[in-house]
C-alpha cells in the first residue's frame, strides 16, 4: 500500500463511494436502545439532576472537550454502554484500518464494532 504523506480533502460523497459506505435507514441496536425502559436508582437520579442543573448554567460556554468531561462522560458512565468486544467509550483515540487498499484514519470518541477490523494506534 502506498503511503500518502499529506491529508487529502474529500467530499463526503466521494469518501462514501470510495469505501462503499451506505446510509442505513434502520439500526436494530439503536431501535432496541430506544425501546428500553429503565428506572434510575437514587444515586443515578441525583447524578442526572445535578448534571441537568449544572448544564443549564454552563452548557452554552463549554467547548467540545469540556462538554465531554463535564457531561457526556458521566452520561456514558450512568448508561453503562460498554459491551465487551463491541462497544467502547473513549476520547480522542486514533483508529485506522485499510479498506480497498486505502488507509483510513480517524480520531474518534467512541466505537461500535460490528463487522470491521480496527487497529488502535497509541500515541
Amino acid at each position: 500500500m502506498e503511503e500518502v504523506s499529506q491529508l487529502v480533502p474529500f467530499e463526503l460523497s466521494v469518501i462514501a463511494e470510495l469505501f462503499g459506505i451506505e446510509k442505513q435507514e434502520e439500526c436494530s441496536t439503536l431501535a432496541e436502545w430506544m425501546q428500553a425502559q429503565y428506572t434510575f436508582n437514587e444515586l443515578e437520579n441525583n447524578l442526572m439532576n445535578e448534571l441537568y442543573e449544572r448544564s443549564k448554567a454552563d452548557i452554552d460556554y463549554w467547548n467540545e472537550e469540556e462538554l465531554k468531561v463535564q457531561m457526556i462522560g458521566l452520561l456514558f458512565f450512568i448508561a453503562n454502554v460498554n459491551t465487551d468486544r463491541k462497544i467502547k467509550v473513549f476520547y480522542e483515540r486514533r483508529l485506522s484500518t485499510e479498506i480497498n487498499e486505502y488507509l483510513l484514519s480517524v480520531i474518534c470518541d467512541c466505537k461500535y464494532l460490528d463487522k470491521i477490523n480496527v487497529t488502535i494506534v497509541k500515541d
